[in-house]
Protein backbone atom coordinates (compact mmCIF):
# COMPACT_ATOMS: atom_id res chain seq x y z
CA UNK A 1 0.00 0.00 0.00
CA UNK A 2 1.41 3.36 -0.71
CA UNK A 3 1.27 7.05 1.52
CA UNK A 4 -0.78 8.81 -0.55
CA UNK A 5 -0.65 11.92 2.12
CA UNK A 6 -0.39 15.03 0.78
CA UNK A 7 1.79 17.03 3.48
CA UNK A 8 2.58 20.96 3.13
CA UNK A 9 3.71 23.66 5.65
CA UNK A 10 1.64 26.23 5.68
CA UNK A 11 4.98 28.77 7.49
CA UNK A 12 7.85 27.44 4.69
CA UNK A 13 4.93 28.49 1.57
CA UNK A 14 4.54 31.80 3.46
CA UNK A 15 8.11 32.23 3.82
CA UNK A 16 9.02 31.00 0.04
CA UNK A 17 6.31 33.40 -1.28
CA UNK A 18 7.54 36.37 0.74
CA UNK A 19 11.07 35.51 -0.42
CA UNK A 20 10.16 35.62 -3.66
CA UNK A 21 8.54 38.80 -3.43
CA UNK A 22 11.81 40.38 -1.48
CA UNK A 23 13.80 39.17 -4.16
CA UNK A 24 12.06 41.29 -7.32
CA UNK A 25 11.56 44.07 -4.47
CA UNK A 26 14.75 45.90 -6.16
CA UNK A 27 13.24 45.31 -9.48
CA UNK A 28 10.17 47.54 -8.96
CA UNK A 29 11.76 51.28 -10.02
CA UNK A 30 13.22 49.53 -13.17
CA UNK A 31 10.47 47.80 -14.37
CA UNK A 32 8.15 51.12 -14.00
CA UNK A 33 10.29 53.39 -16.16
CA UNK A 34 13.43 53.86 -18.26
CA UNK A 35 15.93 56.18 -17.01
CA UNK A 36 16.86 59.51 -17.83
CA UNK A 37 18.78 58.83 -21.53
CA UNK A 38 22.49 59.75 -21.43
CA UNK A 39 23.99 61.82 -24.18
CA UNK A 40 25.80 59.17 -25.98
CA UNK A 41 25.36 60.70 -29.51
CA UNK A 42 26.71 57.77 -32.05
CA UNK A 43 25.19 55.11 -30.00
CA UNK A 44 22.34 57.38 -28.83
CA UNK A 45 18.98 54.87 -30.95
CA UNK A 46 21.44 51.49 -29.32
CA UNK A 47 21.61 52.60 -25.68
CA UNK A 48 17.99 53.47 -25.93
CA UNK A 49 16.76 50.25 -27.15
CA UNK A 50 19.31 48.46 -24.56
CA UNK A 51 17.38 50.36 -21.89
CA UNK A 52 13.94 49.86 -22.90
CA UNK A 53 14.55 46.07 -23.19
CA UNK A 54 16.56 45.92 -19.48
CA UNK A 55 13.12 47.75 -18.35
CA UNK A 56 10.57 45.60 -19.73
CA UNK A 57 12.20 42.27 -18.70
CA UNK A 58 12.85 43.61 -15.50
CA UNK A 59 9.09 43.71 -15.77
CA UNK A 60 8.04 40.71 -16.84
CA UNK A 61 10.62 39.29 -14.50
CA UNK A 62 9.24 40.85 -11.58
CA UNK A 63 5.69 39.84 -13.10
CA UNK A 64 6.59 36.72 -13.37
CA UNK A 65 7.82 35.96 -9.49
CA UNK A 66 4.16 38.03 -8.43
CA UNK A 67 2.54 35.34 -10.17
CA UNK A 68 4.14 32.77 -8.86
CA UNK A 69 4.00 34.29 -5.11
CA UNK A 70 0.26 34.29 -5.44
CA UNK A 71 -0.09 30.80 -6.45
CA UNK A 72 1.80 29.89 -3.59
CA UNK A 73 -0.58 31.88 -1.34
CA UNK A 74 -3.56 30.51 -2.55
CA UNK A 75 -2.02 27.03 -2.29
CA UNK A 76 -1.39 27.61 1.19
CA UNK A 77 -5.00 28.95 2.04
CA UNK A 78 -6.68 25.74 -0.04
CA UNK A 79 -4.05 23.57 2.75
CA UNK A 80 -5.50 24.92 5.19
CA UNK A 81 -9.25 24.78 3.93
CA UNK A 82 -8.78 21.35 3.52
CA UNK A 83 -6.97 21.15 7.36
CA UNK A 84 -10.13 22.90 8.69
CA UNK A 85 -12.68 20.72 6.85
CA UNK A 86 -10.94 17.48 8.37
CA UNK A 87 -10.57 18.78 11.61
CA UNK A 88 -14.39 19.74 11.61
CA UNK A 89 -15.17 15.97 10.48
CA UNK A 90 -13.06 14.52 12.91
CA UNK A 91 -13.46 17.01 16.13
CA UNK A 92 -16.42 19.35 15.03
CA UNK A 93 -14.02 22.22 16.05
CA UNK A 94 -12.02 24.11 12.78
CA UNK A 95 -8.44 23.27 13.17
CA UNK A 96 -7.96 27.48 12.43
CA UNK A 97 -10.14 30.06 13.32
CA UNK A 98 -11.77 31.47 10.12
Amino acid sequence: MTNDHVKADPDSLRQMSNKLRAGTSGLEGPAKSAPEMPEVTISNQNVGHTISEITKTAAALAAGVEDIARKIDASDGSYAEVDNRNAEDLYGVPKFPR
